[in-house]
């Protein structure tokens, strides 16, 4: 920092724009110039004037010739693969679900509710609201933790072919 009135010199900023400073010195400078608006002026007309280098001859050409053969377009036959792919993963899903005894759970969590309903439709009946929700939580736990349990026995290879009951 030199020069008139405490502001950056010419050289100081051409030799921040060519980052040959030390980071000592180049931090000096940054703060200099979040304080100084003449300075960050000067800074910012001597980064716009610098002109990006051009890039070698033939760098477009080589990129595009070989995003071109990278890309291979997908044929029939590759989009059917991937539609029985999803399928295969949909069915599953389905079966796991299936056994697992979720579809079964939420049959009951839907009549536990419809229960709830009808108990808050009739104020006569005295019954503790949270009765219905802890039964179905619990109800649900159950399920997940057989199912899991099975899981692990299929896995292990200790049952084999056993229906879930």
């Amino acid at each position: 920092m030199t020069d008139y009135d405490n502001h950056l010199s010419e050289q100081d900023i051409s030799a921040l724009v060519g980052g040959g400073l030390s980071d000592r010195d180049t931090y000096l400078l940054l703060l200099h110039l979040e304080d100084c608006r003449e300075c960050m002026d000067r800074y910012i007309d001597a980064v716009s004037e610098c002109v990006p280098e051009s890039p070698p001859d033939g760098l477009n050409e080589s990129i595009l010739s070989r995003l071109k053969t990278s890309n291979p377009q997908t044929t029939r036959t590759q989009i059917v693969i991937i539609n029985i792919v999803k399928l295969g993963i949909a069915v599953c899903l389905t079966l796991l679900l299936f056994f697992s005894g979720t579809f079964e759970q939420i049959g009951r969590s839907t009549q536990t509710l419809v229960g709830l309903i009808s108990v808050k439709s009739q104020p006569s009946l005295p019954r503790d609201k949270s009765d219905g929700l802890s039964r179905l939580t619990d109800e649900i736990n159950t399920s997940f933790s057989d199912f899991a349990g099975h899981f692990n026995n299929l896995l292990k290879g200790e049952e084999r072919n056993e229906q879930h009951k």
